[in-house]
């Protein structure tokens, strides 16, 4: 039953008029009028997803933030649309709503042949080797950095979320650009160390 509603959704996906009418086929539900399920899924993502489930099976629809969309739960269903093998699935329908303004046609915008080929250029980055030589390059940044986080709040506490940002930064800049920030390893927040 879950590989043929995600064969039909698969047939319909690449019509956006049918996604966009809310894949009437599928068992689901609208929800409140305008909100649709948005403030469940919002607040309680995973308990909602859940619920819904177990009243409608794997694969189903909602409306949530202003739009029709297709829930799948489980791993069957995530393995079918993560790997896409019959390119049914859009990257950009589904991810552009939420991360177009951020990553412009970044490699989660693309589909098919072109986000693969983005996917091979990006793919060498991580690999094993290039990995353990980010490692070493890293480590000498955290150890110039860290010796800089005093305790200049009350009671000797430090502001950890601004060191922790200007440390990747620092590390992200020397590493992946050759470059240097301000003084060696040290805090450039003035008044924060």
């Amino acid at each position: 039953m879950l590989t043929s509603r995600i064969r039909e959704f698969g047939r319909t996906a690449s019509n956006s008029t049918a996604v966009n009418a809310g894949a009437p086929s599928l068992p689901g539900e609208n929800g409140l009028p305008l909100l649709g399920h948005s403030l469940a899924f919002l607040y309680r993502p995973v308990e909602t997803a859940l619920a819904l489930e177990q009243q409608y099976g794997p694969v189903f629809r909602v409306k949530i933030f202003g739009m029709n969309a297709v829930v799948m739960v489980g791993p069957e269903a995530n393995k079918r649309v993560l790997l896409d093998r019959e390119q049914a699935f859009s990257n950009a329908q589904g991810w552009d709503f939420f991360i177009g303004r951020f990553f412009h046609r970044g490699a989660m915008l693309l589909d098919f042949e072109e986000h693969r080929l983005h996917r091979s250029i990006m793919q060498a980055a991580f690999k094993k080797p290039a990995l353990m030589d980010y490692v070493t390059h890293m480590n000498p940044v955290i150890e110039a950095g860290l010796p800089t986080w005093c305790g200049s709040g009350p009671g000797g506490r430090i502001h950890l979320l601004p060191r922790i940002k200007q440390l990747t930064l620092d590390i992200a800049t020397e590493v992946f650009m050759g470059e240097r920030l301000g003084a060696p390893g040290g805090c450039h927040q003035p008044g924060v160390c």
